[in-house]
């Protein structure tokens, strides 16, 4: 909590907290829930809070950034309103991390989710998905590189 407190502010014009959102993309519409946006002299924040164990920070920045660039294209996309940043809070260690949202980066984020949703569409079989090579030794879903 008092990680969280130490990065709260009152003096911004609007915020919203847990703000929902669909987002359509091809034919699949994307459903997700957007921490919080901050919002003072027509620009937005967006922050998302991660509550995880701290072991190794860019690998977390590396997985957790492009929901973030996510979040920042559909805010973008809704309200035409300009970010001016979008930051990973872990709460554990109070670091705030900055997230690349420069107009490439959020681009190509938008690209490899419709490739990614492409390839959801084209193979419906586990045995078609590739093992990632860049498995961590704790992931939860570990299990399901080991069935071809």
């Amino acid at each position: 909590m008092r990680n969280y407190i130490k990065y709260h502010r009152e003096d911004y014009d609007e915020t919203y907290s847990e703000k929902e959102f669909y987002l359509k993309v091809e034919d699949v519409h994307l459903y997700g829930i957007i921490d919080r946006i901050n919002i003072s002299d027509g620009k937005a924040e967006i922050l998302d809070f991660k509550t995880n164990r701290v072991y190794n920070k860019d690998q977390l920045v590396k997985i957790y950034q492009p929901q973030l660039q996510l979040y920042v294209n559909v805010f973008k996309r809704i309200t035409n309103m300009e970010i001016e940043r979008a930051a990973i809070l872990f709460l554990e260690t109070g670091e705030l991390e900055e997230i690349d949202i420069s107009r490439e980066s959020l681009e190509k984020n938008y690209e490899d989710i419709k490739g990614f949703i492409q390839f959801i569409n084209e193979n419906n079989s586990i045995e078609q998905y590739k093992k990632s090579e860049e498995c961590e030794e704790y992931c939860e879903y570990s299990i399901l590189c080991n069935i071809n």
